[in-house]
């Protein structure tokens, strides 16, 4: 296994590394995660937050991230569009389905919502550290959205 990292997903998703061994130009796994005391690893984990002061708008904020990952997988990438108000308008259903499918690791609604999310993602995955994507068309969005997300953690400490 040299220069390559196994990683094993448990029943429960919890991520284990099973061995590594890097060369001079591979990163080792000291210089992309972080040991403990006790010599174990430090995992993160990324997930997309769309957090709104409604679960509607949560929704809404979600489905301008899908279709553009639609326009993506079509090879049209570009600059983020306004959510449009069904999917069903610009995609077919196995489009749809693919993006959602790939972006389900996502907080979606309210506070409460956000926070039951990350609650089960962090109890099923067991990472120790977590990162917060939010790719919205409004930056006002992005930024209550990422607000929203900061009191939740600050609440699970």
């Amino acid at each position: 296994m040299d220069g390559q990292a196994a990683v094993q997903i448990d029943d429960g998703f919890a991520l284990q590394v099973s061995s590594y061994t890097g060369d001079s130009t591979a990163p080792t796994l000291s210089s992309i995660t972080s040991s403990t005391p006790d010599g174990l690893y430090k995992a993160g984990a990324a997930i997309n937050v769309f957090a709104a002061d409604t679960q509607k708008e949560g929704e809404r904020l979600k489905r301008g991230m899908v279709q553009g990952f639609i326009y993506l997988r079509r090879g049209n990438p570009g600059m983020m569009k306004p959510p449009v108000e069904n999917l069903s308008d610009i995609a077919l259903p196995h489009e749809i389905e693919m993006a959602e499918h790939t972006l389900r690791e996502a907080a979606v609604g309210t506070h409460a919502s956000v926070k039951t999310f990350i609650e089960r993602f962090l109890e099923r995955t067991k990472v120790d550290e977590l990162i917060l994507n939010c790719h919205t068309y409004g930056q006002a969005e992005r930024v209550r959205s990422f607000e929203i997300a900061a009191e939740v953690l600050a609440q699970l400490r």
